[in-house]
């Protein structure tokens, strides 16, 4: 893999879009990005300023990274994925979903649903809380299928697999597979061939 950025790529982006702002070419700079030797950027993707982006690093096309975020090294983020301000995600992974401000990724994921606060404070300021909300933390080698909605400052353990549809609002152990609304067991337990994921054949 070569430096490839795409001509119609946002770097530096420090402005909110669509609420009176005019874009220019003037703002399609690099600005406080941290660019790698070995990278792509695809068409019409937006990194936002002081991001950090690791070798071979691929952005889809319309993806968006917002500023400060970091993108480990080898990981790609496709499918329209966002990732939030602050977030961080591991080596190896592959986003695409929502991944909110804050959260944290662990190595070797893919992460296809939605990671997001549980805002139970609906009237405060959009972009600044004094005490911002929790965010959930993905420990390494887990799933999240499509459709899948994490929600609030909780963990999800090493080796985890959490199902398309299911919605998940308190801790998944390790080894652990969630489903259905905060329904959650032992990969053992699994009757079927989810059971069989090599994810799971690390345990001890």
């Amino acid at each position: 893999m070569n430096k490839f950025i795409h001509n119609t790529a946002i770097i530096g982006d420090d402005f909110r879009y669509l609420q009176g702002c005019v874009l220019s070419k003037e703002q399609n700079k690099y600005g406080d990005v941290e660019l790698p030797e070995e990278i792509y950027i695809g068409a019409f993707s937006i990194i936002g300023k002081n991001s950090k982006l690791g070798e071979k690093v691929i952005i889809d096309a319309y993806c968006k990274i917002d500023a400060g975020a970091t993108i480990g090294a080898g990981s790609m983020v496709t499918y329209r994925g966002t990732v939030g301000s602050g977030a961080v995600i591991g080596v190896d992974c592959v986003v695409g979903g929502n991944v909110s401000e804050g959260t944290i990724v662990g190595n070797r994921c893919r992460t296809f649903g939605k990671l997001i606060h549980k805002h139970t404070d609906s009237t405060i300021s959009w972009d600044f809380h004094e005490t911002p909300e929790a965010s959930v933390k993905v420990e390494d080698d887990c799933f999240i299928a499509h459709g899948a909605t994490v929600l609030g400052g909780i963990i999800i353990g090493h080796n985890s697999y959490i199902c398309s549809g299911a919605l998940i609002t308190k801790n998944v152990p390790p080894f652990h597979i969630g489903y259905g609304t905060n329904k959650i067991i032992h990969h053992s337990k699994w009757k079927g061939e989810l059971a069989n994921n090599p994810l799971f054949s690390k345990e001890e």
